[in-house]
């Protein structure tokens, strides 16, 4: 089994064990539920990255969870790229461009 599959496989166990519900339209995509059916949190995995957005609550569990199984090694918050996108998180709005920086 490639590498690649091995990861998916292995964090797809975690998530699910951890009590995402897997998307019925995309296989990357989990989500989380409180006991009244209302959403606390998602997570998408892109090969071997994640992105996620949950409750304070939710990311304590699931996100510190799977930093402490799974060797993450880059965090980031508010100002970030992530395949390719420039992603800007700033009161209670989320930016979203592909715009190049001017020093590329």
């Amino acid at each position: 089994m490639d590498a690649t599959r091995s990861w998916y496989d292995s964090i797809t166990e975690a998530l699910i064990q951890l009590n995402g519900v897997k998307s019925s339209v995309e296989n990357a995509m989990f989500m989380w539920y409180d006991s009244n059916n209302i959403l606390i949190g998602h997570l998408v995995t892109h090969v071997d990255d994640l992105t996620y957005a949950g409750s304070e609550e939710w990311r304590r569990i699931v996100i510190q969870t799977l930093q402490d199984r799974f060797k993450i090694r880059d965090h980031y918050e508010s100002v970030f790229m992530y395949l390719g996108l420039n992603i800007v998180q700033c009161d209670g709005e989320i930016i979203i461009d592909q715009h190049r920086s001017r020093s590329e």
